[in-house]
């Protein structure tokens, strides 16, 4: 008893010919001249064929394993798949553990026949199709890049799209230069973002509440200086669909491409304060040792990035306004412990009394 799977694929860079309803009505056509009326129709709709990660093909391999469907029945290999390894490895060795038979109607291949000899090499040409299609799309992407053609799915906070390519200026372009004079002016990320939600002005995500790190991915932005950058990022390749980062030196840069937000004095000021501001790991040697001898609550070490230095503070006070607060300058716990060995726990009192606990 034959229960065929029918499967038919299009990706979004297929010619037209290959519309879903063409490929649905090839195969209807062949299962009433081959006397086969129970089948099942999968369908994946705007997939690539250089993998096997498709839902529909996925619930119909399912399907296949639990022994429903015998029997595939494609319009040609390249519906299948594209990757000429992946495709023969289904056509030669998975489809055969499970007994499946597999048929290509315009390829004319039946697995019940003997495999045609030409069949690796219809993979192959399928791959590389796939391949040159590949790169006439990243070509052409990387041309409308270097054009100014704005290419992202949204548009920056502060623009809208016209034309579907271009930025031109909206009404949010003012909270824009608002952020940029707030941060000038000494003011954090993260009291600009208090500011802006107190304000109930919506972030760029729609939501009423600010983040710091959207402040800080918007004073990071070089779009508002009017210049465009663009291809920071890249596919590995066309069968592998890992994103990785591009080297700075070959990102895709169209000076004055649009209407800026932030002259280029106030990006460069803006730019400068970012790596100041910008928190490097700091190394404490008594860091995880420092206790509170009055609620035995471990005590934290924090940094003033404006004096540069570091303070002690007990958590239980910081956290929950238990306890005093416990400030004492590091550099001078360090000093009067005077680098001594096998230390434990070190309990600083309120009176800044240090008592060291020895770990024999």
């Amino acid at each position: 008893m034959i229960k065929a799977g029918l499967y038919v694929r299009i990706s979004k860079n297929d010619p037209l010919n290959e519309s879903i309803e063409n490929q649905k009505e090839i195969l209807r056509n062949y299962c009433i001249t081959k006397n086969i009326f129970d089948y099942e129709i999968f369908c994946d709709n705007g997939y690539s064929g250089t993998n096997f990660e498709r839902p529909e093909f996925k619930k119909m391999f399912e399907k296949i394993k639990s022994g429903v469907i015998n029997t595939v029945i494609v319009k040609d290999f390249s519906r299948l798949g594209r990757d000429y390894i992946e495709t023969g490895n289904f056509i030669e060795k998975v489809f055969p553990r499970y007994n499946v038979r597999c048929i290509s109607i315009l390829d004319g291949y039946d697995s019940y026949d003997e495999l045609n000899d030409y069949m690796p090499f219809k993979f192959i040409l399928n791959d590389m199709y796939s391949k040159d299609i590949s790169k006439k799309i990243r070509s052409s992407l990387e041309n409308k890049k270097k054009q100014g053609l704005y290419l992202g799915s949204k548009a920056p906070y502060g623009y809208d799209k016209f034309n579907k390519y271009y930025l031109v200026l909206n009404n949010e372009c003012h909270i824009v230069k608002f952020i940029f004079n707030l941060f000038i002016d000494n003011i954090n990320a993260n009291k600009i973002a208090k500011i802006l939600t107190n304000l109930n002005i919506l972030s760029p995500n729609g939501n009423k509440r600010w983040s710091c790190k959207t402040i800080k991915d918007i004073l990071a932005n070089p779009v508002y200086t009017g210049d465009l950058v663009q291809g920071k990022r890249k596919r590995i390749s066309y069968k592998c669909r890992k994103i990785v980062n591009v080297c700075k030196e070959n990102f895709i840069v169209c000076k004055c491409n649009h209407p800026m937000i932030i002259d280029y004095n106030t990006w460069d000021t803006v730019q400068k304060k970012l790596i100041i501001n910008k928190k490097e790991k700091l190394y404490f040697k008594y860091k995880d040792m420092l206790w509170c001898k009055e609620c035995n609550k471990k005590i934290n070490i924090l940094y003033n990035y404006k004096r540069g230095h570091a303070f002690t503070s007990c958590s239980s006070y910081r956290n929950k306004r238990i306890c005093t607060p416990h400030y004492f300058n590091y550099n001078e716990i360090e000093k009067r412990i005077n680098d001594e060995k096998d230390i434990e726990k070190i309990y600083i009192d309120k009176d800044k009394n240090i008592q060291i606990k020895r770990s024999n």
